[in-house]
């Protein structure tokens, strides 16, 4: 099971590496369990974040001395805005700038692993979602993963 600092701490240092190369980009991170509270979170809030929920996780046991956690987790990165209120090149910019993120995000979960020690695996395989309108109002990307640790 990730341990859960660990986690949030990962997500801390996504936004660093994410903002030396775009400039500003992501304006703070949001870690909830649940998504009620995610959108109590950011309710108030303005600008691009990087959000997750807490990992679930289950554990494989082969034997009494063998075991694995499985973590099921997703990020969000997303911005606040009024549904409707872009035209359609707009749109298209917005998602497409969130897309060159949210690969970068992707690659710094392959590859972040092999340098830093978070306590899991480097996920297998990453599922890129397009979001809109989720947790009252925002529109961005999800990446989910699987992990093991």
């Amino acid at each position: 099971m990730i341990q859960i600092k660990e986690f949030a701490q990962m997500l801390q240092d996504i936004r660093g590496k994410i903002n030396q190369e775009f400039t500003g980009k992501i304006t703070g991170t949001v870690l909830s369990v649940h998504p009620e509270a995610m959108i109590k979170k950011l309710k108030d809030k303005n600008g691009i974040y990087l959000c997750a929920g807490y990992p679930s996780c289950e554990t494989d046991v082969t034997d009494s001395d063998s075991y694995t956690g499985k973590d099921f987790c997703v990020l969000f990165l997303l911005e606040k805005t009024a549904a409707g209120s872009l035209t359609t090149e707009e749109e298209l910019n917005f998602y497409a700038d969130m897309q060159k993120i949210g690969g970068r995000i992707q690659e710094i979960l392959l590859s972040d692993n092999q340098s830093c020690d978070y306590g899991f695996s480097t996920p297998k395989k990453i599922r890129f979602e397009w979001e809109y309108n989720t947790f009252g109002g925002w529109n961005g990307i999800s990446l989910g993963f699987e992990i093991e640790s």
